[in-house]
């Protein structure tokens, strides 16, 4: 399916989950309240396969940036499909928004509360079946990307996963962020940047992605 013609706008939003001392805080903003913004910062995704198919894998609050991605693939007329999954229909967040640019959604629950019950891994394995030349975009919990690193790569398919991390100055400078890389081990330590070499990675570039070792 193509994507519709994206509407203009002079606002921005934020979606956020309420899980410690700052996102509690920006909860209780109101209206009117000063905010500060640092951005844009570090790498976003790189895009590819113009005029193409793009599967775009969400697990939970990892949605968020995939909605943007989604706008740019919109904007040049690319088929854009979007794999929604979590743990119950409360983690299933602004479907709408995503098929009001014309972009078909697939949404699996964990325990079948809403869409099919199941991961969304089994949802892009079966779409890559379908579509083979897919380029593949991903963002969730680190356990979910690193399943769909093994489902792209033994389809030999590019996948691009935004992280998340705490991020205190943002600019590279407090290494607060970093992850490792691929080739980081104890005799020689290599860590890539979250805030400043991402958020967004080429999965073969993580250690946690490829090992499939969580911290």
């Amino acid at each position: 399916m193509l994507c519709t013609e994206l509407p203009e706008r002079d606002f921005v939003e934020l979606i956020y989950k309420v899980v410690g001392a700052g996102t509690t805080m920006m909860s209780e903003l109101k209206n009117g309240d000063p905010v500060e913004l640092l951005g844009p910062l570090g790498e976003g995704f790189s895009l590819e396969n113009q005029g193409g198919n793009h599967l775009l894998v969400a697990g939970g609050i990892g949605l968020v940036p995939l909605y943007t991605l989604a706008e740019k693939l919109c904007q040049r007329g690319d088929s854009v499909r979007l794999l929604m999954g979590g743990r119950t229909r409360d983690d299933i967040l602004a479907i709408t928004e995503f098929e009001r640019l014309g972009v078909e959604t697939y949404v699996s629950t964990d325990d079948g509360s809403l869409g099919e019950q199941g991961l969304v891994t089994a949802v892009l394995s079966r779409m890559l079946n379908s579509f083979a030349d897919a380029s593949v975009y991903a963002c969730g919990p680190v356990p979910m990307l690193a399943a769909v690193r093994t489902i792209c790569h033994a389809a030999d398919v590019n996948l691009q996963v935004s992280l998340e991390a705490l991020m205190a100055c943002g600019i590279g400078a407090c290494l607060g962020c970093v992850v490792p890389s691929k080739d980081h081990s104890e005799k020689q330590p290599d860590y890539l940047c979250t805030c400043k070499q991402g958020p967004v990675f080429d999965a073969e570039a993580l250690a946690a992605l490829v090992n499939e070792v969580f911290t």
